[in-house]
């Protein structure tokens, strides 16, 4: 029997291809095992977003091959570089974002050099099995259109795509047969989401009606998604766990427009307090950039004030990664390197400080949650507001209901309550 193995570098996106193409082997009688076993096909499904992410996947691809895996390149790095990749020593052959799910008839069709195709429509992949995973990841949508300056994924995932709700539904039944209890909705640009039966929150409703034995998370979302009918809409959803993450950027205004997002901080902390409004204490998390060309000392403290101000109940931080080919490349007032981390890191060190107050704020609360694992008499998850969760009398796979006493480092501790 031949072996595949797969490494999943990247987005939400991404780990979705990764589980569909592995499907697929599996399908056509491949074994699946570990990354880093020994192999006959090692699929590594890269990232482009930054310049250390393209190195990891550099790295990645070059241990394959000296495994003596013949490898297969796919993603946002097999997009933008397949001619490169092409001449890499152990490379057979790179898909890119497009023609993943004619993955095994490519490798079965020889060693020849192959690169990476055009999506012209939303490219149909589904998970037929979950495996022991009580979490799924369900890709709905793909590509943007919305070129913020510093973003190079537009030109490697092509313009929005949306996947038909029916097929969507469709994959909700397989994982509810499969025992999976939680479902993460995930695309792109998530907030685009649009078939004939409307946008992601009609979407989120047809989910919820077939959906009954777990809950459901988004993925990341564009400020202006949370208009008050849509946040009243899925304020009312029995299923919706009240964890959002609303990418900011930046909190300076001259920043935000330099980049091409189209918001103000000031809406963007509005949008915030309506998310408040109709959700109990929600989680809401963001990705922030620092040293964005142009950025002074005045915008990076305009981004540490609003930072603090809206009270993020986790913070992802990273420094700017000029990208060829996207408008923020070609500005002037580049920011040294050195500047950026430095800047990031405070901000590491603030999300640190609020993703701790925020645990905190939900001790005595009673918590649904996901247990994952099961160690030491102790099983661990997450809550619906994603805290990580620690607990006495859970079972892994299960969702119990946790009164938490204690925290320790952004964990909860408690105990499972009977029925």
């Amino acid at each position: 029997m031949k072996t595949v193995s797969a490494l999943t570098l990247g987005c939400k996106v991404n780990q979705y291809d990764t589980n569909a193409m592995l499907g697929l082997f599996r399908e056509a009688g491949y074994e699946i095992v570990p990354w880093g076993a020994a192999c006959d096909i090692a699929l590594v499904n890269t990232c482009a977003v930054t310049k250390t992410a393209e190195h990891k996947c550099r790295s990645a691809i070059r241990q394959a091959a000296g495994r003596g895996s013949a490898v297969c390149v796919c993603g946002c790095l097999a997009q933008k570089q397949k001619e490169a990749l092409l001449s890499e020593a152990g490379v057979c052959w790179v898909v890119g974002t497009a023609g993943r799910s004619g993955i095994v008839g490519l490798v079965e069709s020889g060693h020849g050099k192959v690169a990476a195709g055009e999506r012209s429509a939303f490219e149909e992949l589904e998970i037929a099995d979950a495996g022991s995973r009580t979490r799924a990841v369900v890709k709905v949508q793909e590509g943007c259109s919305n070129y913020c300056a510093y973003c190079i994924i537009p030109f490697l995932r092509g313009k929005p795509q949306s996947r038909p709700s029916a097929s969507v539904l469709r994959e909700v039944d397989r994982l509810t047969r499969a025992g999976v209890r939680e479902i993460v909705l995930t695309g792109t640009n998530l907030a685009s989401y649009s078939d004939e039966a409307g946008g992601l929150a009609e979407l989120i409703a047809a989910v919820e009606e077939r959906w009954t034995v777990g809950r459901l998370r988004l993925g990341s979302l564009e400020p202006g998604f949370f208009t008050a009918e849509i946040s009243r809409r899925l304020a009312d959803s029995e299923i919706l766990c009240p964890h959002f993450h609303l990418s900011l950027q930046s909190g300076s205004a001259r920043i935000l427009a330099a980049m091409n997002r189209h918001y103000s901080p000031g809406e963007y902390l509005r949008e915030l307090d309506r998310i408040r409004s109709f959700f109990d204490d929600p989680a809401i998390s963001t990705d922030v950039m620092t040293g964005f060309p142009g950025e002074q000392t005045e915008d990076f403290e305009q981004t540490a004030a609003l930072v603090r101000r809206a009270a993020f109940a986790r913070l992802h931080v990273f420094p700017y990664s000029a990208r060829e080919g996207t408008r923020a490349a070609r500005q002037s007032g580049q920011v040294p390197q050195a500047e950026r981390r430095r800047r990031a890191l405070e901000l590491i060190e603030t999300g640190r400080e609020l993703e701790g107050a925020y645990a905190s704020s939900q001790l005595g609360r009673i918590h649904s949650v996901l247990f994952e694992e099961e160690e030491d008499g102790m099983a661990s998850g997450y809550s619906e507001r994603y805290i990580h969760v620690r607990a006495r009398g859970g079972q892994a796979g299960t969702i119990g209901r946790v009164r938490t006493a204690q925290t320790a480092e952004a964990v909860l501790l408690g105990t499972v309550l009977a029925d």
